[in-house]
């Protein structure tokens, strides 16, 4: 029996008992299988028939068909959110006066704050000249 989901509904087939004594369902060889709904918000179950309806079966066949593109779309998002994530906590770091990497200092530079950097010397020298100056 196939089942799956589309949207909130799961799609499913089972078969069903007609409850005539002398049927060949009641010796457990059901009728159908038949088609059926649940609507996962609500838990309403609908009889949909022998066949899915065809939207619904286009849609299926089109997702299935989309999967590849649609993992690729999401594994492109999920490179821009981790950039957007870099750039913020870059930003933050500049805008709370913390130490800056050279990947953080470069982001900086990229959104036009340049000039809120102290260039020219490495992190290491701009240490020693403020130990030199704070000794001197």
């Amino acid at each position: 029996m196939d089942r799956f989901e589309l949207q909130g509904i799961v799609y499913y087939q089972q078969g069903r008992k007609c409850g005539k004594p002398d049927c060949a369902c009641a010796s457990g060889e059901l009728h159908g299988p038949y088609w059926y709904s649940r609507d996962v918000a609500y838990n309403k179950v609908s009889y949909l028939g022998k066949e899915l309806p065809g939207n619904v079966a286009k849609a299926r066949a089109a997702l299935s068909k989309s999967q590849a593109r649609i993992k690729t779309k999401i594994a492109e998002i999920t490179d821009k959110v981790i950039r957007l994530e870099k750039q913020e906590n870059a930003l933050k770091l500049l805008s709370a006066g913390m130490a800056l990497s050279p990947s953080h200092k470069a982001i900086v530079q990229k959104f036009g704050f340049k000039s809120c950097l102290v260039l020219g010397e490495t992190d290491r020298e701009q240490g020693q000249h403020k130990t030199e100056m704070a000794m001197a």
